[in-house]
């Protein structure tokens, strides 16, 4: 089980007056079975802190902080511990960020977010590609927000950590312009070791953890997983205890890497981009740069009443301040259970 983490943006005061209220019959209707105007990343539970942190993209123009900037101060959550017992917060008692939001130089005091890059250096990628690769890389890090710890993972038929969790860009850079690997490709095993050093990162804790990995071929050199089935169950289950986020890209045709099999790896804690050619890759860390921009992250506090919460609503006060309209649904994993 993880620690408990420490929050970038300070403590809730001990003596918070938390507003909220129980309800014997829900006051805002129950959601449809599928709602699709967020995504939520992960999520996760502090005792210490008394406080549940969700990380939230937007994925429609209604939630979409540039599209609708008041939607922050209209969010606010019910948590429903079950059919007949649940409590509305309001949005003076949430703390809600986002992470677009985080472009300055005194904003990297915070850190918010923390990822690896996973990057495919086997023979077949060309030194001209893995150049370009590295240059397209670089330039993401000045696009996306500040408040984050990275690191490197490089790997061809062996696996290299190069670094730990930085937010030094000068020590990012040099492991990540390091001398090229040469071989082939244990894809398997690097992604399993971006995912264990986000697991175990030491330190303080961030809201969001997440991995970018790419390949260009069919793994042939990884040892830790006896198939496909067995690393992805065992990723899934890694992403879904741990609450990690995946982005994961396949280069090249059909002929020479399985988009049908690693589409399957992030299952419900990621997403797959095939690519054609390395030259592409630039798509990868643009659509997660895209994602960063619109994710916000949502701080809700828990008293020993919200104990057993199960499933935390997503609301937007209406207009009128009077009732709400149901945005999201958020089930939540054993893990994040107050």
């Amino acid at each position: 089980m993880k620690t408990s983490r420490t929050r970038p943006l300070g403590k809730f005061l001990s003596t918070l007056l938390i507003a909220f209220c129980f309800i014997t019959a829900p006051a805002v209707s129950q959601p449809p079975a599928k709602l699709s105007d967020m995504k939520n990343l992960v999520c996760y539970y502090s005792p210490e802190l008394g406080e549940l942190s969700l990380a939230l993209l937007s994925m429609t123009n209604n939630t979409h902080p540039r599209h609708n900037y008041s939607f922050r101060s209209e969010l606010e959550v019910k948590l429903e511990i079950d059919q007949e017992t649940s409590a509305i917060i309001d949005n003076n008692s949430l703390k809600v960020a986002v992470l677009g939001d985080y472009r300055s130089i005194s904003d990297r005091k915070y850190t918010l977010f923390r990822f690896n890059i996973v990057i495919d250096e086997s023979t077949s990628i060309e030194d001209v590609d893995l150049s370009r690769t590295r240059g397209v890389i670089e330039s993401f890090l000045g696009k996306i927000p500040v408040t984050f710890e990275i690191q490197v993972i490089r790997f061809s038929d062996q696996v290299l950590t190069a670094t730990g969790f930085t937010k030094d860009m000068a020590t990012f850079l040099a492991a990540l312009n390091a001398p090229r690997l040469r071989g082939g490709t244990a894809f398997y095993d690097a992604f399993d070791q971006g995912m264990k050093e986000l697991m175990h990162a030491p330190g303080t804790e961030v809201p969001l953890s997440f991995t970018i990995a790419f390949t260009d071929g069919e793994d042939t050199s990884s040892s830790r997983f006896p198939d496909f089935e067995s690393f992805k169950s065992a990723m899934q289950m890694q992403a879904e205890r741990e609450q990690v986020f995946m982005f994961i890209a396949g280069i090249g045709s059909d002929g020479n890497i399985q988009h049908e099999l690693l589409d399957q790896v992030p299952g419900r804690k990621g997403f797959y981009y095939p690519l054609p050619d390395v030259s592409r890759i630039e798509e990868l860390f643009e659509a997660v740069a895209n994602a960063l921009d619109r994710t916000y992250i949502v701080r809700i506090p828990i008293v020993s009443s919200h104990q057993g919460t199960k499933t935390v609503y997503i609301l937007q006060r209406n207009a009128t301040g009077s009732g709400h309209s149901v945005i999201q649904d958020v089930p939540l994993p054993a893990s994040c259970i107050p």
